[in-house]
């Protein structure tokens, strides 16, 4: 990874991340496997996660999340207390 240098100072950014992460084909076993396969993927990056929940559900295309214009409250509905 290439480091941009301001007057002698090495610069870094940190990102704040709200996101959802679908697992449509059941790979991942739970929270700690997914932030490993993250870690995995994204080489010279440090992920610190808070947070993490996991739900499990059928899966069916023609769910609301399986499309782009999915919202947080689509996703949210798999999170709400049953």
């Amino acid at each position: 990874m290439k480091h941009r240098f301001y007057g002698g100072i090495k610069m870094a950014k940190i990102f704040k991340i709200e996101m959802y992460v679908v697992d449509t084909n059941d790979k991942t076993q739970d929270e700690q496997d997914l932030l490993d396969e993250l870690e995995n993927s994204l080489e010279d990056l440090l992920i610190h996660a808070a947070n993490v929940e996991m739900r499990t559900f059928e899966w069916d295309d023609g769910i609301a999340i399986n499309y782009v214009a999915a919202t947080n409250e689509d996703h949210e509905a798999y999170f709400k207390e049953i």
